[in-house]
């Protein structure tokens, strides 16, 4: 749907995630498409406004680097188009005027999931059936979200949800500043429970994101949620009612109370990065915590990368997981067609697995390109292994696949084609799979 920017899906699909938590469907949904904008304009990235005295050249740096460039008339200016940078990182502006008088000032950059450019609307429209095959009784629901930038500085955003014996209403805003990108809103719900009494609640959901420009940190994900003992999601009120409904124990349900995540990456430039996750979760029925802790390390070599990682899971009843992994990537070589051999070996629970994989391409353009690949797994229940090669050759008309495969009771063999046919005033053409926008050229 053009004027609205949206892409229309019937059938099986997932909620957006970005006011209320993604569910599956099975139905319609309406939702805007940023794949319908340009790429200048998708994603969230501030106006850069200022006033030039004369035709003046202005230059936008972000973390030392150039990222866009433009010569502007005398008087005030726009700048509307900056691609958006991830989690962001202050916008030093330079106005060089004609006779080489500057001007310099900062705007501030940082997102959240949340966040808007000024002026931009999103919104999702749902209308099925929740999709979980875990439930004996699937409820019917729809729902709707809208987001709207306001400023640089302010996003709104909120919604509702209505299902079989369930309501629940959101609303929020993001905030950009120079301390960093905030989210905060609130959600309540209530919930009729068969046979008991209703259920209500509201949720508090606090967000935040920030790039450290001296430090070269980006603290990309801080989100804290408390809920009351009587909220509900869409999905948890599902369960509990479908319990409800067939003599079962609504306490099995787990009934979140806190949920903390954090995720920091320390760029040390040519010594490499570390980042360190943590998340966090308790109960309002069911004692101890669900936690989880990983840290890792990534840095290039003169031929090549390598990470290593660590992490600790650990659950509400004590049980604690470890996982370790080591990867690397080499050229095999330094002409355009040498293959690439990446390998990895890593250890959960005791059980450890190996993987070796080599990659590469050939012909003038690229069309060829192959993959082989083998797997080892050694655990306390025994051991397997598995092995297997692909191929795709990229035709003018259409792509061609193929691969094997081989391993411990089991083989595997596959090929298929793929393209595009795209019918116009000038008859019809056979191509490979066309992207999310194209054009047809009549060239005489």
């Amino acid at each position: 749907m053009t004027k609205l920017k949206s892409q229309v899906t019937l059938g099986d699909a997932n909620t957006t995630g970005d006011v209320f938590d993604s569910v599956a469907f099975r139905g319609v949904q309406i939702a805007t498409d940023d794949r319908m904008l340009p790429e200048s304009l998708r994603g969230y990235a501030p106006v850069v406004r200022g006033t030039a005295q004369s035709n003046a050249r202005v230059t936008i740096r972000q973390n030392g680097q150039v990222i866009y460039e433009t010569n502007v008339s005398p008087g005030p200016f726009e700048i509307k188009d900056l691609y958006a940078t991830g989690y962001g990182g202050n916008l030093d502006v330079t106005v060089t005027e004609a006779d080489g008088r500057t001007e310099n000032f900062t705007v501030p950059y940082a997102s959240v999931a949340q966040s808007l450019r000024p002026g931009t609307t999103r919104f999702s429209v749902t209308a099925g059936q929740l999709r979980d095959d875990s439930l004996q009784t699937k409820p019917a629901f729809a729902q709707f979200t809208l987001q709207r930038g306001l400023t640089n500085t302010v996003t709104a955003y909120g919604g509702g949800v209505a299902a079989n014996g369930y309501v629940a209403a959101d609303i929020g805003a993001a905030l950009n500043t120079k301390y960093g990108a905030f989210s905060a809103d609130v959600t309540g719900a209530q919930t009729q429970v068969p046979g008991q009494e209703s259920m209500r609640g509201t949720s508090l959901r606090i967000g935040y994101s920030k790039f450290i420009d001296p430090t070269d940190t980006n603290i990309s994900v801080a989100a804290y949620r408390y809920s009351t003992a009587g909220f509900l999601s869409l999905s948890d009120a599902a369960s509990v009612r479908d319990e409800a409904m067939h003599a079962g124990d609504i306490n099995s349900v787990y009934r979140q109370r806190n949920r903390l995540q954090l995720t920091v990456n320390q760029n040390f430039k040519d010594h490499g990065t570390v980042f360190l996750s943590a998340s966090s979760q308790q109960y309002w029925n069911r004692s101890g915590s669900d936690t989880f802790y990983q840290a890792g390390y990534t840095n290039s070599f003169k031929f090549g990368t390598y990470s290593v990682t660590a992490g600790r899971t650990r659950n509400s009843d004590g049980d604690m997981s470890d996982q370790f992994m080591v990867s690397a990537t080499i050229p095999l070589g330094h002409n355009q067609h040498a293959p690439l051999l990446s390998t990895n070996l890593s250890s959960t629970a005791g059980a450890a697995n190996m993987q070796a994989n080599l990659s590469g391409s050939l012909g003038d353009s690229n069309q060829y390109s192959y993959n082989a690949y083998g797997t080892y797994n050694a655990a306390s229940t025994g051991s397997a292994s598995n092995a297997g090669v692909s191929g795709v050759y990229r035709a003018p008309y259409a792509q061609m696949t193929a691969s094997a495969s081989a391993g411990s009771g089991s083989n595997q063999v596959s090929a298929g084609i793929s393209g595009s046919v795209v019918a116009h005033p000038g008859g019809v053409t056979f191509s490979q799979t066309v992207g999310d926008t194209f054009g047809v050229v009549d060239a005489q």
